[in-house]
């Protein structure tokens, strides 16, 4: 008998609306096989099946991403954290949807979030440190470009 994962809270509507409105371009590269060994925690094992059973895998990414608004929250940030470790080209659909429908502190909320432990609100976010210290570094060099051209 399949057990369930621990009860979830409900998907907030602008996470929904992510998936359906970037669901085609995630479609054509999601790699859905790939993710599931790290969602066993937030999927079942009818979940994991149905993805699994699918003839093709755009078939399969479709239904991954069929399941995540209802099995709710929890299981989309495991989501969105396997996808930044397995194919984190396709996080970029939900960043570029955030920052042109949100505000600049919503699409920071929302990196914040990857980071954060699945069953708590973001407190810290190490890869953002990590791109804050590369954009430094390359606002540096851009600077120091700039001065060797005017002389």
């Amino acid at each position: 008998m399949a057990v369930r994962p621990s009860p979830d809270t409900p998907l907030d509507d602008k996470y929904r609306k992510m998936i359906r409105s970037n669901m085609e371009n995630i479609i054509k590269d999601l790699e859905p096989l790939l993710l599931l060994h790290y969602m066993t925690d937030v999927l079942d094992e009818y979940d994991i099946e149905s993805i699994k059973k699918k003839e093709t895998r755009k078939e399969e990414a479709r239904t991954l991403l069929d399941i995540l608004p209802r099995r709710g929250s929890k299981t989309f940030w495991n989501f969105i954290k396997t996808l930044q470790k397995k194919q984190s080209f396709l996080v970029s659909y939900f960043i570029d949807e955030t920052v042109e429908n949100g505000t600049k502190e919503n699409a920071i909320e929302y990196r914040i979030s990857w980071d954060a432990p699945l069953e708590v609100a973001p407190t810290h976010c190490s890869w953002c440190k990590v791109w804050e210290a590369e954009l430094k570094s390359l606002r540096s060099e851009i600077k120091e470009l700039k001065e060797q051209l005017k002389t």
